[in-house]
């Protein structure tokens, strides 16, 4: 037969082991008590003699308080600042490697891609100032090629920096909301807006 064994004191499951009924007594120690059947001691506890599964963890930095049998978030004010600007600098990073939308086409904007843009602005600008007026062919972000000459590849770099630059200056704002912020509750509420 299948038993849990419990801390009476928090209900923490401590072991489980499958026995014969008239054994079990002399597997349970001082301070516990045992009940018929198991579960997974990473989701369930003992409450009230049966199985209660933990509520939904909040966020990783929470701790179970077996005392008061909830989550509880211990970091200091600081921890809090510095995983909330993690998670902002993680959407600032998505703005910046999300496809671009230009009149000439969507491009890829991961960080090589930005590269490659800038410098292939730089080659049609030389390319200009030697007196060749030329044009290049890039590859967009659903495959397809696109020939572009040097002011519309300026464009796509206009559009590619004022991405950019809004990205940064939305993080910054964040991060000083972000240093401002003196309880958990207000860290919560600073969020990447969803419409940039």
């Amino acid at each position: 037969m299948k038993f849990s064994i419990y801390d009476i004191a928090t209900g923490q499951i401590t072991r489980q082991m499958d026995c014969p009924e008239d054994m079990i007594d002399m597997q349970v120690q001082s301070g516990e008590a045992y009940i018929i059947d198991v579960a997974d001691d990473s989701t369930h506890y003992i409450m009230a003699g049966a199985f209660a599964p933990f509520p939904s963890k909040p966020s990783e930095g929470h701790t179970w308080n077996w005392a008061t049998k909830t989550w509880e978030d211990l970091r200091t004010i600081e921890e809090l600042r510095e995983t909330k600007w993690s998670e902002i600098k993680a959407a600032r990073t998505a703005v910046f490697d999300a496809p671009l939308e230009t009149p000439h086409g969507i491009f890829d904007s991961d960080s090589e891609s930005r590269t490659f843009i800038e410098s292939t602005i730089v080659l049609l600008q030389t390319m200009a100032a030697r007196g060749s007026a030329g044009t290049v062919n890039f590859i967009l972000f659903d495959n397809s090629r696109v020939t572009l000459n040097l002011e519309q590849m300026s464009t796509v770099g206009l559009l590619l920096g004022s991405k950019i630059q809004t990205a940064f200056d939305v993080s910054a704002d964040l991060r000083a909301d972000i240093d401002a912020a003196t309880t958990s509750e207000q860290l919560e509420g600073i969020v990447w807006p969803s419409t940039l």
